[in-house]
């Protein structure tokens, strides 16, 4: 058998980090993450990086990344040009996407805190502590993404509208001259098109083209191996389709980077159990991806 370049490839804040560290340890697997893979996503990287609104944290660990999956994408497109003897195994992965919303939350609260900061005094709320400002700032922009979306007819019209350069959508609300906030609420809207955006776009195979067999989602053509799971199902989906594309089943998938353990979590959990917030998680299951992969 080839040997197998595994590239963990989703969203982010879907346990790749914890797959890679599995993964890696087989005998004849080499195991990547990317969450962004392509000369359109280079691109847009780039872009990010040269916009002077972004913040520092993003900025640095972008930057980083930016010559990682340049290096990444032409090591897949040689392959798939069939200019080595490496055989391609992709693995993607979903995840309920609110949860994953608050996740990434979490995990960036760093990048975000200020933000939180300079929006509640702008409203001249000044709340005792970090704890307070995660929870105050979160519910007023849940509430202000909430009526964005309402007013567009929801997520997917959002995106589209988006998409067309419609500047308008952010007309009258309380981010209309907030770039910082925009970009915030399109990080809150990455699951539902990141797969026809970034999976399609890069790797050249269309999720319609996948089989569903046991919970999972999968493809193959001459160069390579690919399969989609939700993330909720990763203890038994992961080693169905390793075992599916033989590869050996690791017997336990390792803990890595998790969310629940980072600071302020607490907090920010209880943020998105608010009725703010309730009203958002119905707008997320009210979507093409929640409808796909069985979230509504």
């Amino acid at each position: 058998m080839n040997n197998r370049l595994a590239v963990i490839y989703q969203f982010g804040k879907v346990a790749s980090t914890s797959v890679v560290s599995t993964l890696d340890e087989l005998e004849g697997v080499t195991a990547v993450q990317s969450h962004f893979l392509g000369k359109d996503a280079l691109l847009g990287c780039l872009k990010t990086l040269t916009n002077p609104n972004v913040p520092d944290y993003f900025f640095e660990h972008q930057l980083g990344q930016l010559i990682d999956n340049a290096r990444l994408s032409r090591r897949i497109d040689v392959l798939r040009a069939g200019g080595t003897e490496e055989r391609l195994l992709v693995i993607s992965m979903t995840r309920h996407p609110f949860d994953w919303f608050r996740s990434s939350v979490v995990q960036d609260l760093e990048g975000y805190l200020p933000m939180f900061r300079d929006f509640l005094d702008s409203k001249e709320i000044e709340p005792t502590d970090d704890d307070k400002t995660i929870g105050i700032a979160l519910t007023h922009l849940f509430n202000v993404f909430g009526r964005i979306i309402t007013r567009c007819g929801g997520v997917d019209q959002t995106l589209d509208r988006l998409k067309a350069g419609q500047a308008k959508v952010f007309a009258g609300s309380q981010i209309e001259n907030a770039p910082r906030l925009q970009s915030f609420f399109y990080m809150a809207l990455r699951p539902f098109d990141w797969f026809e955006r970034h999976f399609e776009t890069s790797l050249g195979v269309r999720i319609d083209d996948f089989t569903v067999i046991d919970q999972t989602y999968r493809f193959s053509d001459e160069t390579g191996d690919f399969c989609i799971f939700r993330y909720e199902d990763m203890a038994t989906a992961l080693p169905a389709c390793l075992e599916a594309f033989g590869v050996p089943a690791p017997q336990t998938v390792k803990e890595r980077n998790v969310s629940a353990k980072k600071p302020f979590a607490a907090a920010t959990k209880s943020a998105f159990q608010t009725p703010a917030a309730e009203r958002l998680h119905a707008l997320f299951l009210d979507t093409a991806y929640s409808r796909r992969f069985d979230y509504g």
